[in-house]
């Protein structure tokens, strides 16, 4: 690299810095940068004090104008989302994570006089750059909000009573933020002292590829819970159809007790399905597993009882 480049990455450090502190109300520092000499544009990467652990790359022009992350506000949101719901597990469990995010609905899902509401939420999000709370305050109403949180945990009626008190908290903050709609899903898994692929802590990486397969396997229960508007547009709420019974559960849960209607035990074994090419195959896929006849609801088990007397003594 030329000294009149190092000296020009140099000189742009400052005004990359400013415009990114001013576009995103966060303060940023330069890590490195280089020139691209087939663009014609200078990269940086860039970290910012309220996420110290993550690194974002800025593409300049020659002047260091137009200084944007691509991926920034997507990562900032779905950090803040997941921290939101990980706060309601302090205490459940030692290892846990969450992979949460919001975003605004599709026009399509509104009445015509409702429409440009998707596009207000949208604005608030990219061109203010909004954290998420302040995005929750003034978008909430055309925001759909989910993901899942996977806790490592052990399958006894004194740690599941903690997981139904938690989620109901959760789910009241949830309803209480009047979103469009909203999914909770939980996983509870028993993961050995020393997994073959899982690292400790929990990072997001127990959501993809081995490590996600891995968690996968060791699940033992599950919890969905949905939430929709219902407006005579949307016609399905997460698969099902955008009725009570299913758009309404949310505003059903009235105690921990009633998170317990849709906790669900799934077999500790894989599967079975066809494979075209390798013939019968195990599979530990959950929703395959969820199906198996030997899965059941909490409420239909001994457990349930046991569960119900020591809440009932708090």
């Amino acid at each position: 690299m030329h000294e009149s480049t190092d000296s020009k990455l140099e000189a742009l450090k400052p005004n990359i810095v400013k415009e990114l502190n001013q576009r995103y109300h966060e303060k940023f520092k330069v890590i490195k940068g280089k020139y691209n000499a087939q663009s014609k544009t200078y990269s940086f990467i860039v970290e910012t004090d309220s996420m110290p652990d993550e690194q974002f790359t800025v593409i300049t022009d020659l002047m260091g104008k137009g200084a944007f992350v691509s991926n920034f506000l997507q990562t900032r949101q779905a950090i803040e989302s997941a921290k939101l719901v990980e706060s309601y597990f302090k205490g459940v469990a030692r290892d846990y994570k969450a992979s949460f995010s919001g975003a605004s609905i599709s026009p399509l899902e509104l009445p015509k006089h409702q429409k440009y509401l998707s596009k207000v939420a949208l604005d608030n999000l990219h061109s203010q750059a909004l954290p998420l709370d302040k995005w929750m305050q003034t978008s909430h109403q055309t925001m759909k909000f989910g993901g899942t949180i996977k806790i490592n945990i052990k399958e006894t009626p004194e740690n599941i009573l903690k997981v139904l008190e938690a989620v109901y908290l959760l789910n009241h903050h949830l309803l209480s933020a009047d979103f469009f709609s909203y999914a909770i899903g939980i996983q509870l898994m028993d993961l050995p002292a020393k997994p073959q692929f899982v690292t400790f802590p929990l990072s997001y990486e127990i959501f993809v590829r081995q490590q996600g397969w891995e968690t996968n396997k060791y699940t033992w229960a599950i919890i969905d819970i949905y939430e929709c508007t219902i407006n005579g547009v949307k016609r399905e709420c997460y698969g099902q159809p955008n009725i009570p019974k299913y758009a309404n559960i949310g505003k059903n849960i009235k105690s921990p007790l009633d998170v317990a209607q849709y906790f669900k035990f799934i077999p500790r074994k894989p599967a079975k399905y066809d494979s075209l090419v390798y013939g019968e195959q195990d599979s530990w896929v959950i929703t395959r597993r969820a199906k198996l006849s030997d899965s059941k609801w909490l409420i239909d088990t001994p457990m349930y009882q046991q569960i119900k007397d020591i809440y009932n003594k708090q």
